[in-house]
């Protein structure tokens, strides 16, 4: 019974002292992301779009399906925790008419709803505004 014991304890001391090594570098490598910001700061909702330019999307409604291409993105009046801009698609397809469109990213199959309307300055072109709290 006595030697029992005395197995415990060794190894209860030994585990002890080696989590104490061990686990004080872990945990402080595993916290120090959450403590930076940086790590933590995820991509703009434009920058998002940056990435995206030029690749083609699908635009479906009700009232049908339209093709478009991410021509750009021009960045509206910025001020702090806002996030501005405006998405420029074009479309070979037949004129999109104003609405809220169920717009799917083809790459990666993400889907947005989104209300495009034809440019007024650019003919051919729809434009989508953004104004976001960051």
């Amino acid at each position: 019974m006595m030697d029992r014991r005395k197995f415990i304890m060794i190894t209860g001391s030994i585990l002890t002292a080696t989590t104490a090594t061990i686990v004080p570098t872990a945990s402080a490598k595993s916290m120090t992301p959450l403590n930076s910001n940086a790590s933590l700061k995820k991509k703009s909702t434009q920058q998002e779009f940056l990435d995206k330019v030029g690749h083609s999307f699908v635009a479906r409604t009700d009232n049908g399906r339209y093709w478009l291409t991410l021509e750009h993105v021009e960045s509206g009046p910025q001020r702090q925790n806002l996030e501005s801009f405006r998405l420029v698609f074009s479309s070979k397809t037949k004129p999109l008419p104003e609405d809220l469109y169920a717009v799917t990213h083809l790459s990666s199959f993400t889907t947005q709803p989104i209300n495009i309307e034809p440019s007024q300055a650019m003919k051919k072109r729809f434009v989508a505004s953004f104004c976001l709290l960051s």
